[in-house]
Formats: structure tokens, C-alpha cells, sequence
């Protein structure tokens, strides 16, 4: 709840998270951590909850923010003067002086921009959409909301990629994308760590982005059986106009303007390499395409949903999946 004035201000009710929330990434939430909003109406059970905003973090007052600004400013072009003057004997004839005070001047003012800005997140996961919640300013500013609900999107494309420079490791990106029926972007969370084999601190944005999907793939699971019962399977897109059905006993590809369906006992092989999906009957060949079907994992939609069905509706063949492939997880990990 919250008390509007006409200042564009608010008078905001703190929210109290009940006992089985958590953290995003399933740790208990911290007794000092300040929800300064409840969550938008329209998610559901509550499930996880993050904030930025502790108990004793008030805004600077907009007279003191301004001075420390300016202050930074002054000492940023007063040292790039000086700086440029003790260097300009070596450097005849260029206006080292003036450049390195306008440099520093600038530099000044974004680290005091940064030292005294006031700008506070709140993001909620639950049964029924995610959604995040922030505050500029003042603790009494109008929150900013970004709303995914899940009734409203129809495909999650998560993306997960181990960056790689000469050899060697340098990051993993993440990039998860909720589409509309009309392929519209309704909510889109992205970013990266550095984390081999560890999962990600904490406080990353991966873990509001992976809860948001756990709990995008509970709920899409929960319509399966009635999609099952109205059409025979399951449609999972590869792009935008490729797909791969799943249905009890067949895989049918629909991939580069073709149709083919396979039945289960065809299959002779079915993993994960390399972040791309192949599938291999019985009549694969080395020096021949016959028999073969890759795909991009990272573009197959509600990938979770995907491989739980690969595992139910076609029993017998997800031993044969690649485990170790981040991209190819079971929608039952948590």
C-alpha cells in the first residue's frame, strides 16, 4: 500500500516477506534487508525476494550530494591541470593541461555521481510472474515496476555461454528472454559472471533470472497434460520458424522446411555437444547427413520444459544425455 502527494513523492509500506520466502539463489534472507514495496499484484505465492536497501541506508540530502559532486569536480580538473602542467615540458606544443583537467573534471563528477546516488532494487519471483521494483532518489520516490506475468508470455529462450578467449575462460553470459503468442519481448534479464565450475555470487542477477525461470517452467508444467490431451504433443520452436515436437513414443523435427518424424525405437543416440543438441537413429552414417538432427540448445524455447519432456514422454532415452552441459539441465533441478 502506498500515499500519494502531489510532490511526487510516497509513502511507501515496507513489505514483510512470511517465512518460506528466500533468497533467489535459496539462501535465507538477511534480518537487515529492507523490502521498501510489496510485490505487484498478479504473482502469486511469493517464492524468492531480493533487495538492495538496508535498515540505516538513507538518501543524502540533495544539498550535500550536489556540494560532494562538485567538490569531486573541482579537485578532478584542478589535479588534471596540475598533472598536465608537470608533463607538458615533455609534450611541446599540445594543450595537455587543458585535456587532462576537462578528463579529470569529468571523471570527478561521475565518481561522485556514483558515491552519492540513491537507487534501490527490489525483485520478487512467484507462481505466477517475476518482477522487478526500484526506487531513485529518496526512499519516498514512486517505484519503478517491470512486471512479467506468466499467463501473458507463451516461450522462455535461456541462454547460457562460456565465453573463451585464446583458450582460455574469461566469462559466462546468461541471457533469458520471455516472448509473447506474437514473439513480442515482454521481459528480458541478462548479464554475466566468472565462474567456471562454481555457480555465480550471490548477489548476481543470474539468480532472480534462474528462479524466474524455475518457477516459469513449474508453471508451464502444471498445462502440459492438458496441452498433451488437446493436440498429442508438445511444440518447442528453434528460432523463429524451425520447432521440435515431443509426443509419447516420437520426436517430429521440423527443421530447414522439412517434416520428419521418428519413433522412439529409431533413435540411437540423443545428447548434448558443444551447447547444440544431436539427435542420431539407427540409419546415421559417418559421411552421410542421413539419420542426423542438430539444433542450437540455446535456441530451443522453455528449454527446461523440453528436456522434461524428452525424459517422460520418450522413457529410455535421457540416459543418454550429456548430464555435465549447463545448457541441458532437467527442469527438476532446482
Amino acid at each position: 500500500m502506498a500515499n500519494y502527494d502531489p510532490e511526487g513523492e510516497v509513502e511507501l509500506e515496507p513489505w514483510t516477506p512470511p517465512p518460506d520466502v528466500t533468497r533467489h539463489n535459496g539462501q535465507p534472507l538477511p534480518p537487515e534487508w529492507t523490502f521498501f514495496v510489496a510485490p505487484p499484484d498478479g504473482l502469486g505465492r511469493i517464492l524468492t525476494a531480493e533487495t538492495t536497501l538496508r535498515d540505516n541506508r538513507e538518501e543524502m540530502p540533495y544539498l550535500a550530494r550536489w556540494l560532494v559532486r562538485l567538490g569531486l569536480t573541482g579537485l578532478g580538473i584542478v589535479g588534471g591541470h596540475a598533472l598536465g602542467r608537470a608533463a607538458e615540458g615533455q609534450l611541446v606544443g599540445t594543450p595537455l593541461p587543458l585535456t587532462l583537467a576537462l578528463l579529470m573534471g569529468v571523471l570527478g563528477l561521475l565518481l561522485g555521481w556514483l558515491a552519492t546516488r540513491f537507487r534501490h532494487v527490489c525483485t520478487f519471483v512467484g507462481e505466477h510472474g517475476a518482477a522487478e521494483c526500484s526506487i531513485s532518489g529518496s526512499r519516498r520516490a514512486v517505484p519503478t515496476d517491470k512486471v512479467l506475468l506468466f499467463e501473458d508470455v507463451t516461450e522462455l529462450r535461456a541462454g547460457r555461454t562460456m565465453q573463451y578467449y585464446n583458450g582460455l575462460y574469461t566469462a559466462t553470459t546468461f541471457d533469458m528472454t520471455w516472448t509473447d503468442g506474437g514473439g513480442v519481448k515482454r521481459f528480458r534479464r541478462k548479464g554475466s559472471y566468472y565462474s567456471k565450475k562454481d555457480m555465480p555470487r550471490a548477489r548476481n542477477s543470474y539468480w532472480f533470472a534462474n528462479s524466474a525461470e524455475t518457477a516459469w517452467t513449474a508453471w508451464l508444467l502444471e498445462r502440459t497434460p492438458q496441452l498433451l490431451d488437446e493436440q498429442g504433443w508438445l511444440e518447442f520452436r528453434v528460432h523463429k520458424k524451425d520447432a521440435v515436437r515431443v509426443a509419447p513414443g516420437y520426436l517430429e523435427f521440423r527443421l530447414a522446411g522439412r517434416v520428419d518424424r521418428v519413433p522412439a525405437e529409431q533413435i540411437r543416440d540423443l545428447g548434448v555437444q558443444d551447447g547444440r543438441f544431436s539427435i542420431k537413429t539407427h540409419e546415421a552414417r559417418w559421411f552421410s547427413s542421413a539419420g542426423k538432427f542438430t539444433f542450437d540448445a540455446n535456441a530451443v524455447s522453455n528449454l527446461r520444459v523440453f528436456e522434461f519432456a524428452l525424459i517422460h514422454l520418450l522413457p529410455g532415452l535421457h540416459g543418454e544425455q550429456a548430464a555435465d552441459e549447463p545448457t541441458a539441465r532437467s527442469p527438476l533441478e532446482s
